[in-house]
């Protein structure tokens, strides 16, 4: 068996935790992101876009279902 130099373990360490080091980050960066838009006006547009989007379906579907009911009141 042959040993690893100490210089060549030490270059490996440094770059493994450079490697952690910028995985840390990306993931920090992903987070930040993720909440910015959350926070954003897009985020509530969409939520609500989505939201009576949702809403649009159900009354269609409960109107197939139910067509004796009368929806077009809401």
């Amino acid at each position: 068996m042959q040993l690893v130099p100490p210089c060549v373990l030490l270059r490996i360490r440094i770059v493994l935790k450079g490697a952690k080091d910028k995985l840390a980050k990306a993931i920090s960066t992903k987070a930040e992101a993720i909440q910015d838009f959350n926070m954003s006006k897009d985020f509530s547009n969409l939520t609500l876009e989505f939201f009576i989007s949702g809403f649009e379906e159900y009354f269609k579907q409960a109107s197939a279902k139910c067509p004796d009911l009368d929806f077009s009141k809401f």
